[in-house]
C-alpha cells in the first residue's frame, strides 16, 4: 500500500507535465493526501498492537505443557519469564517513503 501510495504524487507531476491535466493532478494530490492519512492511522494502530502484552497468551502454554506431557508419559519443563513490550528499531520506525 506505500509503495501504491508514494507513486502518486509522480503521476500527478507526470499528468500535470506530460499531458497538461492540472485539475487532474490536483485531484490525485488530494486523494494522495487522505490515502497518506489513512496510511499514517493504520500505521499507527498497528504499531500499537505490536506493543500488547502478549503474556496471557503464554501463560496457558504452562497448563497445555503439562496435559501433553502427563498424555505422552514425557518429563517436561516448562519456564516463562515475563516481559514487558518495549519498542524494537523495526516497531519504532516508520516504514520507510520515497
Amino acid at each position: 500500500m506505500v509503495v501504491a501510495k508514494n507513486s502518486l504524487p509522480y503521476l500527478a507531476q507526470r499528468a500535470e507535465e506530460v499531458f497538461q491535466q492540472r485539475e487532474l493532478a490536483r485531484e490525485i494530490k488530494a486523494q494522495y493526501a487522505v490515502i497518506n492519512r489513512i496510511a499514517e492511522d493504520m500505521q499507527h494502530a498497528i504499531m500499537q498492537v505490536r506493543m500488547l502484552p502478549v503474556g496471557a497468551v503464554f501463560q496457558r502454554f504452562g497448563r497445555l505443557i503439562r496435559d501433553l506431557s502427563k498424555k505422552l508419559g514425557k518429563e517436561v519443563t516448562w519456564s516463562s519469564r515475563a516481559r514487558t513490550p518495549r519498542p524494537t528499531r523495526t516497531s519504532s520506525s516508520p516504514c520507510p517513503t520515497r
